[in-house]
């Protein structure tokens, strides 16, 4: 078995920065989200900081966490 054997973890992480990059996207998670989604995020912030979705030029904004969907969706209305 070789030592670089992709995994399903590792696919779906290429799958993820795959849609990512065509459709612009960013993914901003909360701090409590789990280590894995942490790591592929373009922002890790708590609630209070979900403002720096204003920072990201990306027409997308993915969020990993419920409330700062809304405070997101308030600082950047012009994301889908």
């Amino acid at each position: 078995m070789a030592l670089h054997t992709k995994t399903p973890t590792w696919d779906l992480i290429a799958e993820i920065n795959e849609l990512r990059t065509q459709r612009h996207a960013a993914i901003l998670a909360h701090n409590y989200q789990r280590p894995e989604i942490q790591d592929i995020a373009d922002v890790v912030a708590d609630s209070r900081h979900a403002r720096r979705a204003t920072e990201l030029d990306a027409p997308i904004l993915v969020i990993c966490a419920c409330t700062s969907c809304e405070t997101a969706a308030i600082a950047n209305p012009e994301s889908d």
